[in-house]
Formats: C-alpha cells, sequence, structure tokens
C-alpha cells in the first residue's frame, strides 16, 4: 500500500459471465513513484475499491499477487 500521496495507477480485477461484466472482486494499486522497470508483485485487496488512499480498509487477499511488468 503506497504510503505517499503522488500519482497512483489502481487495477481491478473483475470476470466475465456470459458476456456480461460483473463487479470487481479485486484491486491493486501501484504508486507511480515506485515504478521500476521489470517485474512487480504487488498484494491484492478484497473489492470494493476506495480510490481515497487515506479512506483505504486493508483487507489483502492470503498468499495471492498480481504481478506485472513494467517497461
Amino acid at each position: 500500500m503506497p504510503e505517499d500521496f503522488d500519482s497512483v495507477l489502481f487495477f481491478e480485477l473483475r470476470h466475465k459471465i456470459k458476456g456480461r461484466e460483473q463487479p470487481s472482486k479485486y484491486w491493486t494499486c501501484l504508486s507511480v513513484s515506485d515504478m521500476d522497470k521489470g517485474r512487480v508483485s504487488l498484494q491484492l485487496y478484497k473489492a470494493p475499491v476506495e480510490r481515497c488512499l487515506a479512506r483505504q480498509r486493508k483487507q489483502p487477499k492470503k498468499d495471492c499477487a498480481l504481478w506485472v511488468v513494467v517497461h
């Protein structure tokens, strides 16, 4: 979870059932200042998504991470 309040990228993980999007189940975020080239592991959190960093509830999904490759 980013501690600083600079720009942040949010990722929402959704799925489709019979072509219809379902609500987000999990989300994660990446601080722009923490972006380094290469693979980055991001902790997944349970929905709902709270885009205001000060009001986020930390409910991580155990033993799960989203791997992102930054170019």
